[in-house]
């Protein structure tokens, strides 16, 4: 099945035929689907190879049904969200999607790098979101198949199992680069809502000092957590009440340091993606901040996937492109 956008009938067929999908698409759509082997949330950004679209009448696929021995479903809340990889395949792969702004999104977000066992047993996926038309008054959702059921407070996961010749690997595609000559930032709290910070050892309104820089909308703030560039997107600057609200939660233990600006999104990743269609690709998604700061619409990329409201690559990630990887074992 092709990485594209499909008909409401056409995904009907697909589910009745047992077909193993993750389907992303407008509520409207998801919830006319019948019950079958497959988890949904909601959003309406895509990347095909007609270009990144808006659509709220299709709904892209992701079909899983080449892959894998067994597959198991399952529904999480911040209650058990950290029980994800006991409920995994010892050899395999998780598929996780997360409503924006629930507790089980934020429960994930502070907490899955403690998850036992949570480097060997990929997780991979992303945060359902809504058209950003209608922010302050849609919410995202998201649906477990077998079960029928849709969420507002719940994760849903697609546990698939690999064969003993086989292993699943996540790679992280980063566009932002760090402004090594930019100043260090570091927080006295880990959290979504920010407003206290340190720069360069200094105690600072964190609001105020990005105001002052004028810094670039769509750009994150960047940690090197051990060579790996980890971005912290920045959902709102709030100069009323003097606060800044992230995609994903800044941590107390990390430093951060301010990204390059980028001219030209479409052309950046042209360059830079190379790697990317070499590799035996089987899922991807990518950030919604790309589609609309870098005005992806209509235009091409060597990459299919979901413009997501936060990708999952073992934690909760901001402005990253995320890809599952298949490779031998021998």
């Amino acid at each position: 099945m092709q990485k594209k956008l499909y008909t409401l009938a056409e995904v009907t067929e697909f589910i009745l035929q047992g077909a193993k999908l993750v389907i992303s698409a407008d509520e409207s759509l998801l919830d006319q689907l019948p019950a079958g082997n497959w988890i949904g949330g909601t959003i309406p950004y895509f990347m095909t190879e007609q270009g990144g679209s808006f659509s709220k009448d299709k709904l892209f696929v992701d079909d899983l049904s080449a892959y894998g021995l067994e597959v198991s479903f399952k529904a999480y809340d911040e209650t058990d969200i950290q029980t994800i990889t006991k409920s995994s395949f010892e050899n395999g792969f998780t598929i996780l999607i997360l409503p924006a702004g629930s507790k089980v999104h934020e429960s994930f977000s502070l907490n899955s790098m403690s998850y036992k066992d949570i480097f060997f047993k990929p997780i991979t996926g992303y945060v359902s979101g809504f058209d950003l038309n209608l922010l302050g008054s849609a919410t995202a959702k998201t649906y477990l198949g077998k079960a029928q059921m849709k969420y507002e407070d719940k994760g849903v996961a697609m546990h698939v199992k690999l064969p003993d010749d086989q292993f699943a690997k996540i790679e992280i595609f980063n566009l932002m680069e760090i402004d090594e000559s930019s100043d260090v930032i570091t927080f006295p709290e880990t959290g979504f809502l920010q407003k206290s910070c340190m720069v360069n050892g200094k105690a600072t309104n964190l609001a105020e000092y990005l105001s002052n820089l004028n810094y670039a909308a769509g750009l994150p703030l960047i940690a090197n957590c051990q060579g790996a560039l980890i971005n912290r997107s920045i959902e709102k600057l709030d100069m009323d009440n003097k606060t800044v609200l992230f995609y994903a939660p800044v941590f107390s233990d990390e430093v951060y340091r301010l990204a390059k600006p980028v001219t030209n999104y479409h052309e950046e990743f042209q360059k830079r993606i190379e790697i990317y269609a070499d590799e035996n690709v089987i899922y991807s998604v990518l950030c919604v901040v790309y589609y609309m700061v870098g005005e992806l619409e209509n235009k091409k990329l060597p990459v299919s996937g979901s413009f997501t409201f936060g990708e999952v690559g073992y934690q909760l990630l901001n402005q990253t492109l995320v890809y599952l990887t298949l490779s031998n074992s021998h």
